[in-house]
């Protein structure tokens, strides 16, 4: 019982985020391109993997297909969102990355102009 409680203890303090990059300031008309780098340093395999973007001010959800992530490797993943008739402004996205066996959250601002 130990060992799960010590595994369990693990996953809950990794972080499985790399760097999170977008081409913003974006401007209404335009596509927001988030590139999110998923990092895996455990010694299994993560499967069925998936991103999703939230911008909470606006209820709009982005996701991504699902991936997988090899041991001790990492993915890069796109988010596009193509902004129509958006306010100017900062917004909050939460961007989670997440399977049947984990959840991982990272909030950004992203500026519409």
């Amino acid at each position: 019982m130990k060992k799960k409680i010590m595994v369990f203890f693990v996953l809950v303090i990794l972080s499985f985020f790399g760097m999170i990059r977008s081409n913003e300031p974006v401007a209404s008309g335009e596509e927001l391109e988030m590139h999110v780098n998923v990092v895996n340093d455990i010694d299994s395999d993560l499967e069925d993997v998936h991103l999703s973007m939230l911008i909470y001010d606006l209820g709009i959800v982005v996701n991504t297909n699902t991936f997988d992530v090899d041991d001790m490797d990492n993915v890069g993943k796109f988010i596009f969102w193509e902004i129509d008739n958006i306010s100017t402004g900062d917004y909050l996205v939460r961007i989670t990355a997440s399977n049947d066996d984990f959840r991982n959250v990272k909030h950004r601002y992203i500026t519409i102009i």
